[in-house]
């Protein structure tokens, strides 16, 4: 119980940050456990956080700071955030992203990848739905569709069609920039203080730089329900016969007690564990027929890696959770191997296993879905606060879960559902 304690604590730090919120698109919710004086602030609506005084300097990545009343601990921010994987941003157009409510833009130019806030200075429209333009010194630009103001990289606004005769751009025309890093074939974006971008490490997977190793089959999804949602729902392996039955994870027959254990804490709240079960446990794939057990490592907040040995080589699956917004959530999902690397995969095969993906996540997705449903409606019942108080009591007090039961204890039942039994 040791790995589910340690995760529990890391989801509730996250949860607390972020009020419950319904999510009006899929009628699920943010799943955080309690509220405090810290709230995760989500970025700003496009309309409050383009005021003139928030605009960037010419030649200077914004520090970005969140709107008055929505506080974000800058602790959260000041992290490396995955994006989407490196080979789906165009070489000659932006695309749209999002991180903590954030409404970004990725494109590439002369100097490599740009990351801008995806909002023009002007009226506000996406620069996503603009073009990518080169201006008369050969230099590629993000131009909005708009009006056609050109941005460089740095947010500096280097066209503004409508100005008359040599009055200059102002500063306040610009966009707000991000440090941005490509690395192991995925884009990520800071979105905290920027003099902090280079001294926070990138949450990298060593085995994709390791010699001998290949990835394939990158998958990206974009799903309707909260991030603390998501990593839950990764880091349990109990889940896995079961509720993936009868694709090649998992087997409904196959089902039994799974022993997890904290070998390592990561600083600040990342870890590393083990689930002492065979393999055979929770996968049906042929070279998996052994004893050997998986480690998994999580480097908060946006690695989740599975790492398992088979008589073949080593192999690991990759997640990268992101947190869109309240109630949304994106997952990148990569995986690799040090043995039958002389193998390609057709592209038959890729697709047959992107669809595969595809059932994996659609089979979660009415449970989480509901989940965050109901917790919210038991929250706003006022229910919570006997079975907290004793599993505070439990581990040492003030402490709480995002889920109140662990994978052999059933949930408390609410007041409202005992009264009702009673009528």
């Amino acid at each position: 119980q040791k790995l589910w304690l340690v995760m529990h604590y890391y989801l509730v730090l996250v949860a607390s940050l972020v009020p419950l919120t319904p999510n009006s698109r899929t009628r699920g919710f943010s799943a955080p456990l309690r509220g405090g004086r810290a709230t995760l602030a989500v970025s700003p609506s496009p309309v409050s956080s383009r005021l003139p005084s928030e605009r960037a300097q010419p030649g200077k990545r914004r520090e970005a700071e969140p709107p008055e009343g929505k506080l974000v601990p800058d602790s959260w921010l000041d992290n490396w955030y995955p994006v989407m994987f490196t080979a789906d941003v165009p070489a000659d157009s932006p695309v749209a992203a999002q991180v903590f409510e954030r409404p970004l833009v990725l494109y590439r130019d002369e100097e490599g990848l740009q990351c801008l806030a995806d909002t023009c200075p002007h009226r506000l429209a996406p620069l996503s739905e603009g073009r990518l333009a080169v201006d008369a010194s050969g230099t590629t630009r993000l131009e909005c569709s708009y009006h056609g103001w050109q941005f460089a990289g740095c947010g500096k606004c280097t066209k503004l069609p409508q100005l008359e005769g040599t009055k200059p751009i102002l500063p306040l025309y610009g966009a707000s920039a991000y440090p941005v890093r490509e690395a192991q074939g995925v884009a990520y974006v800071f979105l905290g203080n920027a003099s902090l971008a280079e001294s926070v490490p990138l949450p990298l997977a060593p085995e994709l730089d390791a010699e001998g190793w290949i990835y394939e089959q990158d998958y990206m999804r974009d799903l309707p329900y909260d991030y603390t949602t998501l990593v839950e729902n990764i880091i349990d392996p109990s889940h896995v016969p079961v509720s993936h039955h009868g694709t090649v994870q998992g087997d409904r027959n196959l089902a039994q007690p799974i022993a997890t254990s904290v070998s390592e804490r990561m600083p600040p709240i990342g870890f590393q564990g083990k689930t002492e079960v065979p393999l055979h446990a929770s996968s049906r794939l042929s070279f998996a027929q052994t004893k050997a057990v998986q480690t998994v490592t999580f480097t908060a907040p946006s690695l989740l890696a599975y790492r398992f040995s088979v008589p073949a080589g080593d192999a690991s699956a990759l997640f990268y959770p992101i947190p869109v917004a309240r109630g949304r959530s994106r997952i990148l999902v990569r995986r690799a191997r040090n043995f039958r690397t002389e193998r390609v995969m057709r592209t038959a095969d890729l697709v047959a296993k992107h669809l595969e993906n595809n059932i994996v996540f659609d089979q979660d997705m009415a449970f989480l879905c509901g989940q965050e449903a109901r917790l919210q409606a038991l929250r706003a019942d006022g229910w919570g606060g006997a079975w907290r108080a004793k599993r505070d009591s439990e581990v040492g007090g003030g402490r709480s879960y995002v889920m109140p039961a662990a994978p052999v204890r059933r949930l408390p039942t609410p007041p409202s559902l005992s009264a009702m039994a009673r009528l």
